[in-house]
């Protein structure tokens, strides 16, 4: 069992126990101003956790063979949702409905940051300008064409999904490979299989989800993600969001005081 210790506004400082188990700890934050509360968040003892793969069929010491360009040597579909101890991967999925103004001050706030983008056909098509700004700056990665339910599709209409999102950010010069997420995160083994066969063969899932796709304030947003924050989180993010538009200075700002590099999904699952 391991512990933390966070000084929450200047005041009081909370042991915070360290498990498995994303209800434990600290589960609330008193809601001072934004700026203040993440200000607050610093670390004065911050543990070495072990890494998780979260591969099916491969035991947690193994380790996750990535590269950051298309790996052929992989084949066998995966699932990854918390990666090594090499910081925190930011990611955001942009799907066919964007608000240019809330993509814009996104990409505004991580300027400096290298993150991680899952990226709809759609979106291409309709934000070429901002596509290419992202791809010129974050990883990419693939999110389908149109964001369908992929429960609900046959083979080929899922493979169709995936290769038509491919193939636009193929024109631009981008390769989406070789990750992606399933929209909703809506998966199982066939459509994980499939899509290992079209080039795409691990699947990110996510540690920690912001909630900023529901009707919530900035702040629960911003507490979401920095509840108990820890190295080799995968965080899930909305180019959608006006709240986390509003709010990711300050989710960076408390990330940082906490001792944890912003990064990208394929540095954390690289050993």
């Amino acid at each position: 069992m391991q512990f933390r210790k966070l000084a929450i506004c200047g005041a009081t400082v909370l042991t915070i126990v360290l498990s498995g188990d994303e209800s434990s700890g600290l589960s609330t934050i008193s809601y001072a101003p934004i700026r203040e509360v993440a200000n607050s968040y610093t670390a004065t003892n911050l543990p070495e956790m072990p890494y998780r793969s979260f591969v099916p069929g491969v035991a947690k010491e193994a380790p996750l063979v990535y590269s950051p360009e298309p790996a052929p040597e992989i084949h066998e579909p995966r699932e990854i949702s918390r990666g090594y101890p090499n910081g925190v991967a930011l990611t955001f999925d942009c799907g066919p409905w964007v608000e240019r103004s809330y993509i814009e001050r996104i990409l505004s706030a991580l300027e400096g940051y290298r993150v991680t983008f899952f990226v709809t056909g759609i979106f291409i098509e309709k934000h070429p300008d901002i596509f290419k700004r992202i791809a010129e700056n974050h990883d990419l990665a693939n999110h389908s064409y149109s964001h369908p339910h992929l429960l609900n599709l046959s083979d080929e209409e899922i493979r169709n999904e995936l290769r038509k999102a491919g193939e636009i950010s193929s024109s631009f010069g981008y390769s989406l490979k070789p990750l992606w997420r399933a929209p909703f995160g809506e998966r199982n083994d066939r459509i994980r299989e499939i899509a290992a066969e079209e080039g795409y063969p691990v699947h990110v899932f996510w540690t920690r989800d912001s909630g900023d796709w529901r009707d919530i304030s900035p702040e629960e947003v911003m507490n979401n993600v920095l509840r108990n924050a820890d190295n080799g989180y995968i965080i899930v993010q909305h180019c959608n969001s006006w709240q986390t538009a509003e709010v990711l200075p300050d989710i960076i700002t408390g990330l940082e005081n906490i001792g944890l590099e912003i990064t990208t999904v394929s540095r954390v699952i690289t050993p």
